[in-house]
C-alpha cells in the first residue's frame, strides 16, 4: 500500500460521515436487532519498523525487518439508520525476520505482537441491492511490542520493546445484507501505532506505524 492510503481512507471517511443520507439499502428483516457483535480475521503486510539505537549519547539507525501475518478482531456496536458505532478489539502477529543496524544485518526467527482497543464511528453508504457500504474512524489505545534480538557480537542492540499509546484507525469496508442475523463482511484498516521503546544501555526507540490490513469476516445481530 502507498503512503497515502492513510490521509484517503482517513478524509473519505470524514466526508462520508458528514454526508446526508440519500437512500436506504434493504435492511431484511426489521425484527433484527440494532446490537450486534461480529469477528474479522485477515492478513496484514507491515514489512519493516525503523528504530534508532542510543548507546549512551552516539545513536544508530536501524531496524526489524518483518513479514505480514495474521491480523484479527472482536467487535460489538449498535446500529442507526445511517451510521455504526462499535467497540473494538484487534490484534496482530509481528514475526522478525532480520534486523539491520547502521551496516550489520544479521537474520533472526523472534516474533512479536499489537494489539488495539478502539471505539469506531461508521458511515452507513448504499452500494448496490443488498450491498452495503461502510466508511469510518476510530480512536482509543494501542500497544504494540517487539521482541530482543541480540547481535552475533553478543551486543543486545535491539532490546525488548513495549508501548502503550494513542491508536488510530480509518476503516472502508462492504457488508452483505444476507437473510437471517448473520451478515458477511470484507474490509481494509489502517491502524496507527506508536512505535515500541525500550529504556537501558543500549536504549531503543521504534518510529510509529501505520499498520494495513485485509480482513474478512461477519456479524451477528442479536
Amino acid at each position: 500500500m502507498t503512503a497515502s492510503f492513510p490521509t484517503l481512507a482517513a478524509l473519505l471517511a470524514a466526508a462520508a460521515l458528514a454526508l446526508p443520507a440519500r437512500a436506504q439499502a434493504p435492511r431484511g428483516p426489521e425484527t433484527l436487532s440494532p446490537y450486534y457483535g461480529g469477528v474479522h480475521l485477515g492478513l496484514h503486510s507491515l514489512g519493516s519498523w525503523p528504530a534508532t539505537v542510543d548507546f549512551g549519547g552516539v545513536r544508530t539507525e536501524g531496524q526489524a525487518a518483518l513479514k505480514g501475518s495474521l491480523h484479527g478482531g472482536l467487535l460489538v456496536g449498535r446500529r442507526t439508520e445511517n451510521a455504526r458505532f462499535e467497540v473494538e478489539w484487534q490484534r496482530g502477529l509481528l514475526p522478525v525476520r532480520g534486523v539491520t543496524l547502521g551496516p550489520v544485518s544479521q537474520g533472526a526467527d523472534v516474533s512479536g505482537h499489537y494489539q488495539a482497543l478502539t471505539v469506531n464511528a461508521l458511515r452507513t453508504l448504499p452500494l448496490a441491492e443488498r450491498w452495503l457500504g461502510l466508511v469510518g474512524v476510530g480512536i482509543g489505545r494501542g500497544q504494540a511490542t517487539l521482541p530482543q534480538v541480540s547481535l552475533s557480537n553478543g551486543c543486545p542492540c535491539f532490546a525488548g520493546a513495549s508501548r502503550s499509546a494513542t491508536a488510530y484507525q480509518a476503516r472502508i469496508g462492504a457488508e452483505y445484507l444476507a437473510q437471517g442475523r448473520w451478515r458477511p463482511q470484507v474490509s481494509l484498516s489502517w491502524l496507527h501505532l506508536s512505535g515500541p521503546q525500550a529504556a537501558g544501555k543500549p536504549a531503543i526507540t521504534y518510529g510509529s506505524r501505520g499498520v494495513v490490513s485485509l480482513n474478512a469476516g461477519a456479524v451477528m445481530h442479536f
